[in-house]
């Protein structure tokens, strides 16, 4: 099993906790990453919550643009309260205040990261990848 815990071994990804402390325990069940640009903008029907979510600048100028939408606030804790490992949100873009809120009140960690989201997948996909290779005996 691996946890969340394990990114912030992975110096080069360059994370910050912003919150969540509470749920770095969160077991990471796959490799496959996720953008949710379409999850943001409330289209919830090919959501696939066991994959990391990564919050890159589309998504991020989407939610600092209507983060005062109560749909948005909802469509977020709705992403916060799945099975979600964690969040990350690339370009060291600026993180809502109701964005922190939600990721305390659900135990999500949230990192940060300076890294632009190209850069971040491919890193994270291979840090991660040997975690969840097959075996043979």
């Amino acid at each position: 099993m691996v946890q969340v815990g394990i990114l912030q071994e992975f110096r080069d990804l360059g994370l910050n906790l912003v919150c969540g402390e509470e749920g770095l325990e969160r077991e990471i069940r796959c490799v496959d990453l996720n953008r949710p640009g379409l999850e943001v903008a409330g289209c919830f029907e090919f959501f696939d919550e066991e994959r990391i979510q990564i919050f890159g600048g589309g998504e991020m100028r989407y939610i600092n643009t209507h983060q005062d939408s109560p749909a948005l606030r909802e469509t977020i804790h709705r992403i916060f309260q799945s099975r979600v490992p964690c969040v990350i949100i690339t370009n060291d873009e600026e993180t809502p205040d109701f964005l922190i809120e939600a990721g305390c009140q659900k135990k999500m960690p949230v990192f940060r990261t300076a890294i632009s989201t190209t850069r971040l997948y491919k890193r994270l996909f291979e840090s991660l990848e040997h975690f969840f290779c097959p075996t043979t005996l």
